[in-house]
């Protein structure tokens, strides 16, 4: 048998690219999208916190919040009662890209499920769940930051 690891880093890859090729007009990429999602839900969310919830290093989200705050998706500043702690900020820019990033999920999420029957995608998602659910949990006890 295949492994799974195989088939998730494919589709994560087909995924990026396809943000990509969408969001090609607005300085945007794949991977950053759930970054703006997470910055948009959460205004002033730290990028240590950011790091802990995407599962990526901080050196990571340091170098994505830069690129992003150079685009004016993002703005960062410190936290005025710990200056050592940066606070990120959607911009108006990135608020109304939100809608268009939102969409372009679901249209994803209808691309991958596309011949398949109600019951195959519950199904799928109940699997992909108890997967997330183990990773996760696998990732908490080596001590990672959630």
């Amino acid at each position: 048998m295949d492994s799974f690891m195989k088939y998730i880093a494919r589709t994560t890859r087909c995924s990026n690219s396809y943000r990509d090729r969408v969001l090609a007009d607005t300085g945007l990429t794949g991977p950053q999208c759930p970054y703006l999602i997470r910055i948009c839900r959460q205004p002033g969310i730290s990028q240590d916190h950011l790091a802990g919830m995407l599962y990526v290093s901080k050196s990571n989200v340091t170098r994505q919040l830069e690129r992003m705050e150079s685009n004016g998706f993002v703005t960062r500043s410190p936290l005025p009662s710990d200056r050592r702690v940066m606070q990120v900020f959607p911009t108006e820019k990135a608020q109304e890209l939100m809608p268009r990033i939102l969409q372009l999920f679901d249209d994803w999420n209808h691309i991958l499920t596309q011949g398949m029957t109600e019951e195959e995608q519950t199904l799928l998602l109940s699997l992909l769940e108890r997967l997330y659910a183990n990773a996760e949990s696998a990732v908490d006890e080596t001590g990672s930051a959630k």
